[in-house]
């Protein structure tokens, strides 16, 4: 016997199915194409998108978000504003509000990093989608994960890309579902818009620091480097250790170094920067920072507190 009520449910599901299929293709076919975490200098952060094929341009609501180095969710970042210009292969850009005046072009959507905002610098994953669950990597379109991420495995991402996208970018080369083999270093970094536009940010960071070795240029190659243990900065460099007072640049506070102080406030010659001898931290170097350096070559007890280069 015909059952007009079964033919009306599959009537229903049929066109709820239908419906349903534009929405779920309109942005989900796209990945994280281009990253950069920050810069030691300037406020640089971006996540370039491309999609895949036409009709994925409906990314108004979409979010970005930081999970920190062991895979816990921390933030998002930025929730997108609008839709972009839709194209096979075409890019589109979420980036920090410093990103335009470094790379040259306008970036379609802008987020702040400030109070630690925006990405997580230097290990960690970043993803975009329209999660139903922000806190779990699986209900987004795409991550990337970096540096030191120690967190699990996920459907777009089995192990991390070895260096940070910090102070250089990394760009996709590869569709393994894998950050290490999906990413390479990217310097100058090239970013685009959806217009499409190509920006060029120069690397602060060379793309063979973190690698492993000590290359041409660098001091060292991690925290824990033999050249300089526990010193290596981020940028592959032993850091620099400033005595304040010291001003001849030896290890030492001695007479000498007072007299150089005093040398400087009254207008002498010599080198004698405020890291070294404005010993009051008070922004001139004067006959009284002297004073203060003299009493620490003899002995005495006294607060030197230089300012920080």
């Amino acid at each position: 016997m015909f059952d007009v009520r079964k033919l009306v449910a599959t009537c229903c599901l049929a066109g709820a199915a239908a419906a349903a299929t534009p929405a779920a293709a309109n942005f989900h076919f796209a990945h994280i194409n281009r990253v950069m975490s920050g810069q030691p200098e300037g406020d640089v952060q971006y996540v370039e998108i491309v999609m895949d094929t036409t009709g994925q341009q409906v990314v108004a609501n979409s979010k970005l978000a930081a999970f920190d180095s062991t895979g816990t969710f921390s933030h998002v970042i930025t929730t997108v504003g609008g839709n972009v210009a839709s194209g096979n292969d075409r890019p589109w850009i979420m980036a920090s509000e410093g990103f335009a005046a470094a790379s040259g072009i306008t970036p379609d959507f802008t987020f702040s990093t400030a109070g630690g905002n925006g990405l997580i610098p230097q290990d960690g994953m970043v993803c975009w989608g329209k999660p139903v669950t922000q806190t779990n990597p699986e209900h987004y379109v795409d991550c990337v994960s970096y540096g030191d991420y120690t967190g699990p495995d996920n459907s777009h991402t089995s192990s991390p890309h070895p260096l940070n996208p910090f102070g250089r970018g990394l760009v996709r080369t590869g569709h393994f579902h894998d950050s290490a083999q999906d990413f390479s270093c990217e310097a100058p970094a090239m970013p685009r818009n959806n217009a499409p536009q190509t920006g060029n940010i120069a690397a602060q960071i060379p793309c063979a620091c973190g690698d492993g070795g000590i290359d041409d240029g660098e001091d060292c190659d991690g925290g824990d480097d033999q050249a300089c243990p526990g010193e290596c900065t981020i940028a592959c460099a032993c850091a620099v250790t400033v005595l304040c007072g010291d001003a001849n640049d030896d290890g030492e506070i001695k007479a000498t170094d007072a007299l150089a102080v005093l040398r400087a406030a009254v207008g002498g010659e010599g080198d004698c920067p405020p890291v070294r001898c404005d010993v009051d931290g008070n922004g001139s170097i004067l006959a009284s920072d002297s004073l203060r350096v003299l009493r620490a070559a003899v002995g005495v007890e006294v607060e030197l507190t230089c300012p920080v280069a």
